[in-house]
């Protein structure tokens, strides 16, 4: 947070010789950190979405990891609704992988006149066609990411907290999570989803699932007690230490 941006400004302005590569959603605000500075050493570059031409050469090598072949028509569908984001075309290809259809795929239509708010339209349904197959909750990783873009980042304790589960389904769960493309390992081992997949529950499924909040407000509880069982815990590692 606005500690670690402090530490890190003050190493970089006391050495000539250090090149900092920050990557991440919030860049702009360690971007105008340094500037105020330091701004004729600081550059912005800013990640633009694949190509056409290398939203090909990515599904190709997926294909070849995966050894699977999708379809032609289905693929050509899917680089134009994704819009190039890497993130859209892995969440597809996991449910294709997993042979759960896209509700709604193959009734869009596409040509050559399609105008560009008609397609804006459609890359919107897209994003929501991506995530509710998770409101059937038909697994346990369903759930696992219906938690987790409320509470996060968790660990295996945290999953047996948050999904009332023993400890053995826990960790099959969470190795079954680090498979997913829409979950990330963080550096401590703990994991949470992926940013755009986490807005889009939270935009979509959510509000289908729990119209009256009532497992918003179960989960919430559930996190308090996991939260204060793991502060409960450091407060006793640094008693130790002392």
């Amino acid at each position: 947070g606005i500690m670690l941006l402090n530490d890190l400004y003050e190493i970089v302005a006391q050495f000539s010789n250090v090149l900092v590569l920050i990557a991440g959603r919030n860049t702009q605000q360690w971007y105008e950190k340094f500037c105020e500075e330091m701004a004729d050493e600081c550059v912005t570059l800013p990640l633009q979405p694949f190509t056409l031409d290398d939203s090909q050469t990515y599904l190709e090598q997926k294909q070849q990891i995966l050894k699977v072949t999708f379809d032609k028509k289905w693929v050509h569908k899917l680089f134009i609704l994704a819009g190039g984001l890497p993130v859209l075309i892995d969440l597809a290809i996991e449910w294709a992988q997993y042979h759960r259809e896209l509700p709604g795929m193959d009734e869009v239509s596409l040509s050559d006149e399609t105008s560009a708010s008609q397609l804006s339209e459609l890359q919107e349904r897209f994003k929501k066609m991506l995530v509710m197959p998770i409101a059937s909750l038909d697994y346990s990783l369903d759930r696992l990411k219906l938690v987790l873009s409320k509470v996060y980042p968790l660990d295996i304790e945290g999953i047996m907290e948050m999904l009332d589960v023993n400890h053995y389904d826990a960790g099959r769960l969470f190795d079954e999570a680090l498979r997913s493309v829409t979950i990330k390992n963080l550096p401590d081992g703990r994991i949470k989803l992926h940013d755009e997949v986490e807005h889009l529950i939270n935009e979509y499924v959510w509000p289908l699932l729990d119209k009256n909040r009532q497992w918003e407000q179960r989960d919430s509880r559930r996190a308090v007690t996991y939260l204060t069982r793991k502060s409960n815990a450091l407060l006793d590692e640094l008693r130790e230490l002392k």
